[in-house]
């Protein structure tokens, strides 16, 4: 079986009822959650706090609405506090983030989305 979800927001359960005429509708059976994974085009430092040494970035991207926290390891994630806000090119967004110091270069950036509990490294490196 194949869906077409792309007219289906994110995040929406997905559910399937058999009809079997004369014996009428089954009880809906959970099948899954509607789940698009962020692209991010772009990654911007945008400030820095010296004091704690966290810093300000911009993710680029879509889809972005789904990341939770941000990192640099699998260990220590900063909450996404804000939402991502449209940008005039068709589909983008933009999502302000605040990033831990981190002390190692290069680094990955690690990026947890909405109810998982596990990160994944992104595709974009700072």
């Amino acid at each position: 079986m194949s869906l077409d979800t792309s007219a289906w927001i994110n995040g929406c359960l997905l559910n399937a009822t058999v009809v079997n005429g004369s014996e009428g509708v089954s009880e809906p059976y959970d099948m899954g959650r509607i789940v698009r994974a962020p692209k991010i085009e772009h990654f911007e430092v945008t400030g820095n706090d010296g004091a704690t040494g966290e810093f300000q970035a911009n993710l680029v991207g879509q889809n972005l609405e789904t990341i939770e926290r941000t990192g640099w390891n699998p260990d220590q994630g900063e909450a996404v506090t804000g939402l991502p806000l449209p940008v005039a090119e068709g589909r983008k967004q933009t999502l302000r983030i605040r990033m831990p110091a981190h002390s190692d270069p290069p680094a990955e950036l690690i990026v947890w989305l909405r109810g998982e509990s596990k990160p994944r490294v992104a595709r974009v490196h700072p």
